[in-house]
């Protein structure tokens, strides 16, 4: 199995460029992109600590 467990400082970013490259990359990653959400947020982690088994 595979997990992962991210620590840090997380953000919510409301900027329409950072919420705009947010869904270019989950297209580029899932081959779709979501449908229109205006109340979409991206919530960016400053890690300090990754752990995880893959």
């Amino acid at each position: 199995r595979r997990w992962a467990t991210l620590e840090g400082r997380a953000f919510v970013r409301t900027e329409p460029e950072r919420i705009a490259e947010a869904v270019r990359r989950y297209a580029e990653r899932y081959d779709r992109t979501p449908g229109p959400n205006p109340s979409r947020v991206v919530i960016e982690i400053e890690l300090t600590r990754a752990l995880g088994r893959g």
